[in-house]
């Protein structure tokens, strides 16, 4: 993983390997926070959103089954420690929070010799004023599932090696449209390249701690740094 190998049975492997790690919260995959809602907003549009990846199709679906917030720079922001805090859905209002117990007066009894077999200190739990706390579980973050934004998943087993034209002619056949109708974005400008090639329309995603682009690199393609700055037009 390190070296970022591509070769198909590999990212098949990796893809098993990280099941356990997603279904458990060990890790959630961190969106920038232009991306969710960008993706909202074109599909409130009616587009349709596919992804292109060189990770399986198992293993596309189990990363955006449990995507979490970024910050700018791609750091995970998205606490796994505390669900309650992390989702208003799990969350009850507060006004069904229980309320802690009124305080009373206790008149403490006579004093009395205890007897032989009394603990000579109560408990704390059996003290006058004093609450038993109930023990907390903070289940693992597990991320949110926005599968159901997406219509269909490609990679290089069912589509082909992603810089390589005719993989993405194959796509738009899948998608049952015309390439000049599809828009891809990627941060490698050799997949860009490619899917001009294919007759797609194509734009550079350059995001901290991607590859750095060369001045041609700039000249050649359309670079945005934001999904918020991707401009649509009606058939894409």
């Amino acid at each position: 993983m390190k070296q970022d190998s591509k070769v198909p049975y590999l990212k098949k492997l990796q893809g098993y390997l990280w099941k356990n790690g997603w279904n458990t919260g060990a890790f959630v995959a961190p969106l920038y926070p232009d991306v969710l809602p960008e993706l909202r907003a074109w599909r409130a549009k009616g587009k349709q959103i596919a992804i292109f990846s060189s990770g399986s199709v198992p293993a596309q679906k189990l990363l955006f089954g449990h995507v979490g917030t970024a910050d700018d720079h791609g750091a995970q922001v998205t606490s796994t420690e505390d669900v309650a805090e992390s989702s208003d859905k799990k969350r009850k209002p507060d006004s069904e929070e229980p309320k802690p117990a009124a305080e009373e007066s206790v008149e403490a009894p006579p004093s009395k010799k205890p007897k032989a077999t009394e603990a000579l200190v109560d408990s704390p739990a059996r003290l006058p004023g004093v609450q038993q706390r109930k023990h907390e579980v903070h289940r693992p973050y597990l991320g949110e599932d926005i599968n159901d934004m997406i219509v269909d998943y490609f990679d290089t087993q069912n589509a082909g090696p992603k810089q390589e034209a005719a993989s993405y002619e194959k796509i738009a056949g899948a998608l049952a449209k015309p390439c000049n109708e599809i828009l891809f974005l990627s941060d490698n400008v050799k997949e860009v390249k490619a899917a001009l090639e294919a007759g797609m329309k194509s734009f550079v995603i350059d995001r901290p701690g991607n590859e750095p682009l060369s001045d041609d690199d700039r000249e050649a393609f359309t670079v945005h740094t934001s999904f918020k700055d991707i401009p649509l037009s009606e058939k894409d």
